[in-house]
């Protein structure tokens, strides 16, 4: 199992869809396996819910992932908040009969993760869940608070994921194909 992690609109599930088809494997996204368990989406979840659940959730998508002979072989692309949730770590990276399995940390500029934050925000009309309501029309505070918020990130993947995937100028096909050019 390849398991994609980084933070928010990083490019996990593009360079996820287009490593499983080059690969000829499966692709699997947790935060849609997420919404399946809910139903109803992972921000409306973690909103109207709260963090618990939405961790239990992910928690329990990730088993249901690691337990699905389906899975073996793909790959996977986390959600964003997944370095927070242990449990959910475990289950995807001890898997079945135990074997470790290496994550991939798809590491992108902190200005390109932004811009791709707020234009999905001019899409949806509402920040990542993480983003105070009081504060959605503050930019620079907005952009503050993503600063702290993608350093504190950054260190936590970067302890976590054996192999860091470079997204240079937020380009996914290179990032792809970096992972694919792997020997692993």
């Amino acid at each position: 199992m390849i398991i994609l992690c980084g933070i928010k609109h990083c490019g996990k599930s593009t360079i996820g869809k287009n490593l499983a088809k080059k690969l000829n494997i499966t692709f699997v996204d947790v935060d849609e396996e997420i919404e399946k368990i809910a139903g109803k989406s992972c921000r409306d979840l973690y909103r109207q819910d709260g963090k618990e659940a939405f961790m239990k959730a992910e928690a329990k998508a990730c088993k249901n992932i690691a337990e699905n002979p389906l899975y073996e072989n793909a790959v996977v692309a986390t959600g964003g908040g997944i370095c927070d949730n242990q449990e959910a770590l475990d289950f995807l990276t001890t898997g079945k009969g135990g074997q470790e399995t290496k994550l991939f940390y798809v590491d992108i500029e902190e200005e390109i993760a932004f811009k791709r934050i707020q234009h999905n925000m001019e899409k949806t009309g509402s920040w990542p869940a993480w983003i105070p309501k009081d504060v959605y029309d503050d930019l620079e505070t907005i952009k503050g608070l993503f600063h702290n918020f993608y350093i504190e990130r950054t260190k936590k993947y970067k302890s976590l994921c054996s192999v860091i995937v470079p997204v240079e100028n937020g380009d996914s096909e290179k990032a792809r194909d970096f992972i694919y050019g792997l020997q692993f």
